[in-house]
C-alpha cells in the first residue's frame, strides 16, 4: 500500500495526499476511542493502517526536499547514505514495529480469548519484563565479544522464531503454558537486537554526528512503534474470528521479520568497524 499511495502521492501532489492521510488517522483515532465493541474498534485499525500508508511516502518525500534545500538541515542526508546507519535503523524499524504489534496481540488474546483481566494481563507481560532486564545486561557483553552483526541476526532470529510457536495458542487458558516461555525468550532476543542495532547505527559515526545518529534511531523506534500496531491490527481484522485474525497476523509479522534478516544478514557482511 506504501508504493501505491507514493505514486498517488508524485501524480496528484505529496502535500493534498499528506493532508488527506492525517485527516483519515485522526478520524481513526476518533473512531477507535468512541468504540464500544470489536467490530469498531477492529475497522479503526484497519483505517489507521492505512492513513499511515498513506502519510509515510508523502512525509518522507516532503521531508528530505527540504532537508535538501536547507542551509543548516537538521538531517543531512548523506548521514542516511551511510551503510551503517542505514543497515542499524531498517533493523530498529522491524525490531520495535514487531514487537509492539506482538503485544497488541498478545493483549487482546489475553483478555479477549482467554478472558483475563487487566491485572492478570499485567503480570503475565511482567514475566518477560524480566527477560529485557536481563538481556540489557548481557547483550552488551556478548556484543563485545563477537560482534554486533551476527548478534543482530541471531537475536532477530530468536525474535522471530519465537513468535512462530504462538501460532498453535488456543482458547484455554492451559495455553498459557506456552506463551509465557515464548514471550519470554523472545523478549530476550528483542532487547539483545535493539543493543546491536543501536550500536551498528552509532559506532560508526564521529563524535560530531553523534547526537544526529542517535536521535535517528530514537525517530525510528518512534515511527515502528507507530507503525507495528496499526499494520498488524489490520491484518487481524481480515477475519472475522478474533483468534484467527491474531493466528494470521502472527504469520505476517513472522515472515516480515525473517526477510529483513535476510536483507541485513546479506547487507551487514559489507560493513567493517571495531563493534561490528
Amino acid at each position: 500500500m506504501s508504493l501505491l499511495f507514493g505514486r498517488l502521492g508524485d501524480l496528484y501532489g505529496r502535500r493534498r495526499l499528506f493532508l488527506i492521510s492525517l485527516s483519515l488517522l485522526a478520524a481513526a483515532s476518533l473512531l477507535g476511542g468512541v468504540s464500544t465493541g470489536p467490530a469498531a474498534l477492529l475497522a479503526a485499525r484497519a483505517l489507521q493502517g492505512m492513513a499511515v500508508a498513506m502519510t509515510a511516502p508523502a512525509a518522507l518525500a516532503l521531508f528530505i526536499r527540504i532537508e535538501r534545500r536547507a542551509t543548516a538541515p537538521l538531517v543531512a542526508i548523506g548521514m542516511l547514505a551511510r551503510p551503517s546507519v542505514r543497515w542499524g535503523n531498517l533493523a530498529v524499524l522491524i525490531i520495535f514495529s514487531m514487537e509492539a504489534g506482538l503485544v497488541f496481540l498478545m493483549t487482546l488474546y489475553i483478555q479477549a480469548v482467554l478472558r483475563f483481566g487487566p491485572l492478570a494481563t499485567g503480570l503475565i507481560f511482567g514475566v518477560p519484563g524480566l527477560a529485557s532486564a536481563a538481556a540489557g545486561i548481557f547483550a552488551g557483553r556478548v556484543i563485545a565479544r563477537r560482534g554486533a552483526r551476527p548478534v543482530l541476526v541471531v537475536a532477530l532470529l530468536v525474535q522471530g522464531g519465537l513468535t512462530a510457536p504462538l501460532l498453535l495458542l488456543g482458547t484455554k487458558s492451559t495455553w498459557l503454558w506456552l506463551l509465557i516461555p515464548a514471550l519470554f525468550v523472545g523478549f530476550l532476543g528483542h532487547i539483545t537486537a535493539v543493543v546491536a542495532a543501536t550500536v551498528i547505527a552509532t559506532s560508526e559515526v564521529g563524535d560530531a554526528d553523534a547526537g544526529l545518529a542517535t536521535g535517528l534511531v530514537t525517530t525510528s523506534q518512534r515511527i515502528a512503534v507507530t507503525i507495528g500496531i496499526p499494520i498488524l491490527g489490520a491484518v487481524m481484522a481480515l477475519r472475522a474470528d478474533l483468534l484467527a485474525g491474531i493466528h494470521v497476523a502472527l504469520v505476517v509479522d513472522v515472515l516480515l521479520t525473517l526477510t529483513v534478516v535476510a536483507i541485513l544478514s546479506a547487507g551487514l557482511i559489507r560493513l567493517h568497524g571495531r563493534y561490528l
